[in-house]
């Protein structure tokens, strides 16, 4: 026999905001944006700025959420913005102020003869959460390593082990 189902969809809720520059006030266009379920990390949307530096997105589930930028050299001024969606009443008026990122930069270089060695990846980490995206860079043919977009704090430097070399 044949049953009929039912499926019922509900629209979800929509966030909006915009991105500036933090010194000025400039609109910040082009610039991608994070929406992250705290609780649900698959649910997550990525978005990005208009010419006027406004986002928008929508679907998005009754949830808490954090708004993260995810740009390779600017970073959020302050703590990522948090806020809940509930009974389908959306969320307006989100302001991102961003800077330019820190730079750290250096040689990775062979302890025996000083050569450089190639293809070394160099990871940052830290406790901070105003960056979504990893913080890593790796050595070019000369040596030189560059990780862009660091935010301000305390960070301890790892590399990835490469055959050849001891861990550590």
């Amino acid at each position: 026999g044949e049953t009929d189902a039912r499926i019922v969809l509900k629209r979800g809720t929509s966030v909006s905001g915009t991105v500036v520059e933090a010194e000025g006030g400039a609109p910040a266009p082009n610039v991608f944006v994070t929406i992250n379920d705290q609780k649900n990390h698959r649910n997550q949307q990525r978005v990005k700025t208009d010419k006027d530096g406004a986002f928008h997105a929508d679907a998005l589930a009754d949830s808490d959420y954090i708004v993260h930028l995810d740009d390779e050299n600017r970073i959020l001024v302050g703590e990522p913005p948090t806020f809940t969606l509930a009974d389908e009443k959306p969320v307006e008026g989100i302001k991102l102020a961003i800077i330019n990122g820190g730079i750290v930069s250096g040689m990775i270089t062979d302890a025996d003869t000083g050569n450089p060695i190639e293809g070394i990846r160099i990871r940052a980490r830290g406790d901070n959460r105003s960056s979504n995206r990893s913080l890593e860079g790796s050595s070019d043919a000369t040596g030189y390593y560059q990780i862009t977009g660091m935010p301000g704090g305390t960070f301890t430097l790892q590399r990835r082990w490469k055959e050849g070399y001891l861990h550590g």
